[in-house]
């Protein structure tokens, strides 16, 4: 009965030329008891979740510069999304890409700088049924880091007058430099020996200069660093004319031509003290700065707390990040 009912109707419409398709799309429909009803919409049966993020490490971006990339977000529920929001300096640019029948969506990134190595970022996937959160970690710059350069270096290989000027109760030593190279200052060399069984700390520190003289507070540096006496290796008392070289790092800001003053000091008189290795009178001299010394006893350097010029040079190398 059907079947006779729709053929009849089937040859009326042609009959009558009135058989056309409609310009208007129509919203998916149902039948039910033989008559046409919109489709309902979908229902949220759960709220998304995220079960991973590809890559988990974003990597951090150049000083002043951003990194980018791709976020690959595995999931559920993510069929119906409304964005994609990040934490701190990261940030998403475009509109989600899904890539899964609601299981998995891209979203393109911006990392701005400069979130440090093992910072935490959250990842919000906001969906019409509700938002999911996970999170991604900082990794460090990839790459060789920038080279770091020996600038300033002053010990005479091959020199027959190796002396030695004592830090500690001889008072404080200073080996004036001038930069060669502007960037970071990252790490002084000096070549020291122990005597007396000297195992207390050395400060160590990096100063301006006014007329060439490095500056007189303690206070007033650029940089310091408490060197442990472990670092001091030889015994001068048993080789007195072999220094070990010891490493100090800085991270002082520097340009062409400054004159700096590299200081040593002891963290106390006795027992025991240190030896930094000088180039005497009759030795080559270093053309870019000269050897300070104050305190301690009259003949080598004056009671009166000020620094005094001597005729010798410190060996030393400096190293700088451009």
């Amino acid at each position: 009965m059907k079947r006779l009912c729709l053929l009849a109707l089937v040859s009326s419409l042609v009959a009558a030329g009135s058989c056309t398709r409609s310009s208007t799309p129509t919203s998916p429909s149902v039948t039910t008891g033989g008559e046409l009803a919109a489709k309902p919409p979908a229902t949220c049966t759960a709220p998304p979740t995220i079960s991973g993020v590809s890559p988990a490490e974003i990597q951090a971006p150049p000083p002043g510069g951003t990194t980018s990339g791709t976020l690959r977000i595995s999931g559920s529920g993510f069929q119906q999304i409304i964005g994609i929001t990040g934490s701190g300096a990261l940030s998403f640019t475009g509109a989600p890409k899904p890539n899964g029948p609601g299981t998995r969506v891209q979203q393109d990134y911006e990392l701005a700088c400069c979130p440090a190595a093992g910072t935490e970022l959250t990842i919000v996937v906001e969906t019409a049924c509700g938002s999911a959160s996970a999170s991604v970690i900082v990794a460090a710059p990839k790459g060789k880091p920038a080279d770091i350069l020996l600038d300033q270096s002053f010990r005479p290989e091959g020199s027959s007058r190796r002396f030695f000027n004592q830090v500690g109760d001889r008072g404080d030593k200073a080996q004036t430099f001038t930069v060669g190279i502007a960037g970071t200052l990252v790490r002084v060399d000096v070549f020291l020996n122990r005597h007396g069984g000297a195992t207390h700390d050395i400060l160590a520190d990096v100063r301006a200069t006014t007329g060439g003289v490095p500056g007189e507070s303690n206070d007033d540096v650029l940089g310091s660093v408490v060197v442990p006496g472990s670092q001091v290796t030889v015994d001068g008392a048993v080789v007195p004319e072999s220094f070990g070289r010891v490493s100090i790092p800085f991270n002082v800001a520097v340009a062409v031509g400054d004159v700096l003053a590299i200081v040593l000091r002891s963290s106390q008189p006795e027992p025991g003290r240190y030896a930094w290795q000088e180039f005497n009178i009759g030795s080559p001299s270093y053309p870019g700065g000269d050897m300070f010394a104050r305190g301690g006893i009259v003949d080598e350097s004056g009671e009166d707390g000020t620094w005094h010029l001597n005729p010798s040079d410190f060996a030393f190398e400096t190293y700088v990040r451009p």
